[in-house]
């Protein structure tokens, strides 16, 4: 169907309007309130790209299809997570408040230091008040970064590959499939072969 009921019968328009109403929300409460640091636009930009671009389309799924079988191991390295939070916030409280002052900012401070981003800056008060500090991140960063990320990265890889091995193979056999018809409507005897009428009637 053409004209606006063909337009409105695609799910991706329908997502593509609910975006920009969102992005035009966006911009009303930048302009009337100029001091929000927080703005959707980046990220409504970003979903936009993928939604619209086939090739970002097919990517998006195939990595969102990766989340249930992430699960687990998300679970694994939140806990990894929350326990080293907690023990450094017990343990260095009172040397370095900016980055161990609560649970809270234990936390965001190693899941910082779980992609090197601050570091060494993060453990240089804890180093400074006592020397034994340094087997917490060390024992912290070696399973971090050197085994759940690494493990992580194993897995999405492998799933990422055999889910896009999976939507090749479907995809041809939807070719296959389609070609099959194809014949099957051009050969009017059936059997099994075109002749010269045939293809002449193609």
């Amino acid at each position: 169907a053409y004209g606006w009921k063909g337009v409105l019968g695609i799910q991706r328009y329908w997502f593509n309007m609910v975006i920009t109403v969102l992005y035009l929300v966006d911009f009303s409460c930048a302009y009337t309130r100029p001091y929000l640091s927080f703005r959707l636009s980046p990220y409504l930009r970003a979903i936009l790209a993928c939604n619209n671009i086939g090739g970002a389309r097919r990517e998006a799924k195939l990595i969102l299809s990766l989340i249930p079988s992430l699960a687990a191991f998300l679970v694994v390295i939140g806990l990894y997570l929350l326990v080293f939070a907690w023990v450094g916030a017990v343990l260095f409280n009172e040397v370095d408040k900016e980055n161990f002052g609560s649970v809270g900012v234990s936390l965001w401070s190693l899941t910082v230091l779980l992609t090197t981003c601050n570091f060494p800056d993060v453990m240089v008060k804890s180093l400074n008040a006592t020397r034994f500090s340094f087997i917490f991140f060390f024992i912290f960063t070696a399973m971090g970064c050197f085994f759940l990320l690494n493990l992580v990265l194993g897995v999405v890889y492998g799933g990422y590959q055999s889910r896009d091995e999976e939507e090749d193979r479907e995809a041809l056999e939807n070719t296959q499939r389609q070609l099959r018809v194809a014949f099957e409507l051009v050969d009017v005897d059936g059997n099994g072969t075109l002749s010269r009428s045939e293809l002449r009637k193609l």
